[in-house]
């Protein structure tokens, strides 16, 4: 019967390499998990989401382990709170995976990216669709804004009149006015002219 039992509990004790494939899975599985959760976080600091998907879909096709993943997703949002995101980040980190970059040598490529072009602490980047909506919608604006009137020229579309006395100082009277002034009219002292009378009655 004793023996009976230690044959069962045996039975129940996993190999030891079939213990470590066992342990390996439940951290991917565990990783796996937490990926949603650090991407949200990532885009919450200002990575656009296609730059975070872009990256979880990288490492997949590469058979990344969802554990450095994680790791690759972690470090990033380090380097973001430090330095602020970076634009094509996503790209950066595909080149780095075709050269063989993985770990601690990959997280140090992104750190380094991060204070080489980050924009800054705080500072959040719009995705590409986004930005390509806000062109498109100031482009329709200044298409709808009126064509601007075209002045006239200097010197044109004014009605000139004549010179006339008072217009500049020292300036001297039109004779084309003057002719049309009133005749008998003084224009300087404001009366009529007394003309000297001819014929009888002079001396």
């Amino acid at each position: 019967m004793r023996k009976l039992i230690m044959i069962l509990l045996a039975s129940f004790i996993p190999a030891p390499g079939a213990a470590q494939d066992a342990a390996a899975q439940a951290s991917d599985i565990l990783h796996s998990i937490l990926l949603p959760r650090t991407s949200q976080i990532l885009r919450e600091s200002g990575v656009p989401d296609e730059e975070v998907q872009s990256v979880i879909e990288a490492a997949r096709r590469r058979r990344v382990p969802p554990q450095e993943t994680q790791q690759v997703l972690e470090q990033t949002l380090e380097s973001v709170r430090e330095h602020g995101p970076v634009d094509n980040f996503g790209a950066f980190v595909q080149d780095q995976l075709a050269a063989g970059l993985r770990g601690r040598d990959l997280a140090a490529a992104i750190h380094a990216e991060h204070a080489r072009r980050g924009i800054g602490k705080g500072k959040k980047l719009e995705s590409k669709k986004a930005r390509g909506k806000a062109q498109a919608e100031q482009g329709r604006l200044m298409r709808d804004q009126p064509e601007p009137m075209d002045e006239p020229a200097r010197g044109q579309g004014r009605e000139r009149r004549p010179a006339e006395v008072g217009d500049r100082p020292g300036a001297r009277p039109d004779p084309a006015v003057r002719d049309r002034r009133p005749a008998g009219r003084d224009t300087v002292r404001g009366r009529r002219d007394t003309l000297p009378e001819r014929g009888g009655g002079g001396r």
